[in-house]
């Protein structure tokens, strides 16, 4: 059986938590939509914590690997950031050097499917795909994603380096 740790632990807490005070908040809110908003919004804080609890735990089961152990030298740890639709996710991982290749590696990102440089979530860049389909700008890209979320921003450059990346991309499948 799964003994559950002091992280774990604290987030059963704050799930407990919201599940009390959630009547109280209704009631205080008299607004059924203004509740939903507020419970959606602690909830995906809730979520967050555990999408980053569980990368830095599959980055410690990899460090523990006896593959890794024995092919593997542990450099460092570093942050990560991914942008994701109303919310940052900020990560630590371990970089490593392949001890025969001499290859470096963030062996989680790696396992994961997140490339070097990637700073959107998957489904954020396809956010960004289908918004461009129907603007067809920038612009119009940006307008719509500064909508959507007021926690999370986005830069032109992003945008354009993302539809940019597609473009060529399908012009090779073209080819």
């Amino acid at each position: 059986m799964h003994e559950i740790n002091e992280k774990e632990a604290a987030l059963v807490e704050k799930f407990k938590k919201l599940l009390e005070d959630a009547p109280g908040m209704l009631e205080r809110q008299k607004d059924l939509d203004k509740f939903a908003e507020e419970v959606s919004k602690t909830l995906y804080r809730l979520l967050i914590e555990i999408i980053v609890y569980s990368i830095e735990k599959l980055d410690d089961k990899i460090k523990e690997s006896e593959e890794v152990k024995e092919n593997w030298k542990n450099i460092k740890r570093d942050y990560r950031t991914i942008l994701m639709p109303h919310a940052v996710v900020v990560y630590k991982r371990r970089y490593y050097q392949h001890k025969q290749t001499g290859e470096y590696a963030y062996l989680v990102d790696k396992l994961l499917g997140i490339d070097s440089y990637q700073r959107l979530s998957q489904h954020y860049e396809e956010k960004i795909r289908s918004l461009f389909k129907v603007h067809k700008s920038f612009a119009g890209v940006l307008k719509e994603l500064a909508k959507a979320s007021s926690t999370t921003e986005i830069s032109a450059q992003t945008v354009r380096n993302k539809i940019s990346k597609d473009k060529k991309r399908d012009d090779k499948k073209q080819n």
